[in-house]
């Protein structure tokens, strides 16, 4: 049986993976950083790799342009996303949030070791490794790893049973969270209905020119209702089940319920019994709950047979 604290909903930690090509503009990244973390983003992932080259390492960073936003850019909390062994070493001292191992690294087992070592926050992100792979990285990543259910292809593609694979990662004992690199929400969302604890969105803004154009992501105010959806959905999976009716709800409601009504012929004066009572439509009488109440009280007028039972006429 499902114990009840293992459906107990944690807040989920939202990451903004920057959706541009940095490389050309450094204070762009630390703008868009700002923008980040304004949308309500808990963290910001940044790419970075010792050697670059503007052919083949777009949206990554040079370890210099990291140190230099991880200290100027306040209030960010950061995630490194490392492409090399020396980023890891160089950047060990800095103060930023931990590091987040891209799908594709997953077999770079000596990168594992590294980032392990370090003993920070840690996200393994999964999306076409084998079960082989995964084993082997497991041995290497602690125990507190987050293993992140990765999508690649877009939003509209998006099913139910492609973020079910996640909720199977749990098998493994770890913390599981969810990444696609869609605009949309849905998959997402379902995503912390079934536990997520990390997700993880594509961020852009056209309005600081990044890069070409092709980078596909949320914009800043695309984002903040993006964190604004999961953070209600968080609300109704930490209450106890129930909502208030919306107000277009109240006439169907009333109309759907039963009211208490004569069975039978009640003359006044007769002592009133269950037998005599039964329920019809619509919900503008005494609810049924008020039965007992009405039981063994007298009838004040003669109550015809399937008309309301009201209080107004037992004594």
């Amino acid at each position: 049986m499902v114990q009840a604290d293992e459906l107990q909903h944690t807040r989920c930690l939202i990451i903004a993976a920057l959706a541009c090509d940095p490389c050309d503009d450094v204070e762009m990244v630390r703008k868009l950083v700002i923008k980040a973390r304004d949308a309500g983003a808990d963290t910001v992932k940044l790419t970075g790799k010792i050697s670059k080259s503007s052919s083949t390492d777009q949206g990554s960073l040079s370890v210099n342009d990291l140190k230099s936003i991880i200290k100027t850019t306040e209030g960010v909390e950061v995630l490194i996303a490392p492409y090399d062994l020396e980023v890891v070493r160089q950047l060990s001292s800095m103060n930023f949030r931990g590091w987040k191992i891209e799908p594709e690294l997953l077999t770079h087992l000596l990168l594992l070791k590294e980032v392990a070592s370090n003993r920070r926050f840690l996200v393994a992100g999964l999306a076409g490794c084998t079960r082989r792979e995964l084993q082997e990285a497991l041995v290497r990543l602690p125990q507190d790893v987050v293993l992140l259910h990765t999508l690649l292809h877009g939003e509209s593609d998006i099913e139910v049973i492609d973020v079910a694979h996640m909720v199977a990662l749990r098998s493994h004992g770890r913390r599981v969270g969810y990444a696609d690199n869609g605009v949309g929400k849905n998959g997402a969302l379902l995503a912390v209905t079934l536990g997520a604890t990390v997700l993880e969105k594509p961020l852009t803004c056209t309005g600081l020119g990044s890069g070409s154009g092709k980078q596909k992501g949320l914009q800043p105010d695309e984002f903040r209702m993006f964190v604004e959806s999961v953070r209600s959905l968080e609300l109704v999976l930490a209450s106890d089940g129930l909502r208030d009716p919306l107000p277009d709800e109240l006439d169907t409601i009333d109309q759907d319920r039963v009211s208490i009504v004569a069975s039978q012929i009640i003359p006044r004066g007769t002592v009133i019994h269950s037998n005599m009572l039964t329920f019809k439509t619509p919900g503008i009488g005494l609810a049924p709950r008020f039965l007992p109440v009405i039981e063994g009280h007298s009838a004040l007028y003669d109550i015809p047979e399937g008309a309301f039972v009201t209080f107004g006429v037992i004594d």
